[in-house]
């Protein structure tokens, strides 16, 4: 630190940057009403000092609510849609939901959660097989329809469901689902006839139009009752 000619040390030059303030009188000296604030200040009209902490806090608040409620609700939408929740859930409501996954997957050509959904092998044969097939142009326009079928109430109980599909209206076959003890999937042989007809809801579009079989077996629409 420098001096001035009197040998009294100069004070240092603030830095850029900083919010220092620097006075020298020379001498001591007594003042009434100063302020001297290094960030947001204001006077009040009864000389009290206030500044913006509380609003910025608030904000603060506010943000840091907002952001844990919207993920929560994420958290909570993720516990609802997810694959792995509704596979293990045990009963008709499980079996049910699997199978309107299934759709859904199928419907967006999702070859992935298919394969998951469909069996606890979850192969890469799986889904190398339907993303193949479900990436030309005619597999995509068939799918567009898969969400006109309609999943009929299932027939069973305990460990097993079969389930009819109703198309425009026509019924087709059965989807039997079954319960492992920890999980639902398609029975082992309606999977793998599944694998061969490109999907479940595919294979009865392309039956009511006459292009395929189902599960395998080419028929004709049964009227449903």
């Amino acid at each position: 630190m420098s001096q001035t000619p009197s040998g009294e040390a100069e004070p240092r030059a603030p830095e850029p940057g900083s919010s220092s303030v620097n006075i020298d009188v020379g001498e001591s000296f007594k003042s009434r009403d100063t302020v001297i604030a290094g960030r947001d200040a204001r006077v009040t009209h009864d000389n009290r000092v206030t500044n913006n902490t509380r609003k910025n806090s608030l904000r603060v608040s506010i943000g840091g609510a907002i952001i844990v409620v919207l993920a929560l609700i994420g958290y909570g939408v993720h516990e609802v849609i997810t694959p792995s929740s509704i596979v293990e859930t045990s009963g008709q409501a499980g079996a049910s939901g699997t199978l309107q996954q299934i759709q859904q997957a199928e419907e967006k050509g999702d070859s992935s959660s298919w394969c998951f959904l469909a069996s606890s092998h979850n192969s890469q044969t799986c889904r190398a097989a339907l993303g193949a097939g479900w990436m030309s142009n005619g597999s995509i326009a068939n799918r567009s329809h898969v969400d006109e079928i309609t999943i009929g109430t299932p027939t069973g109980s305990g460990s097993t469901y079969v389930f009819a599909l109703e198309y425009r209206g026509h019924a087709y076959g059965g989807v039997e689902m079954q319960w492992d003890g920890q999980r639902w999937e398609l029975l082992p042989g309606i999977y793998d006839l599944a694998l061969v007809d490109g999907g479940i809801f595919t294979a009865v579009l392309e039956a009511a139009q006459g292009q395929g079989s189902f599960f395998g077996i080419p028929i004709s629409p049964s009227s449903g009752a």
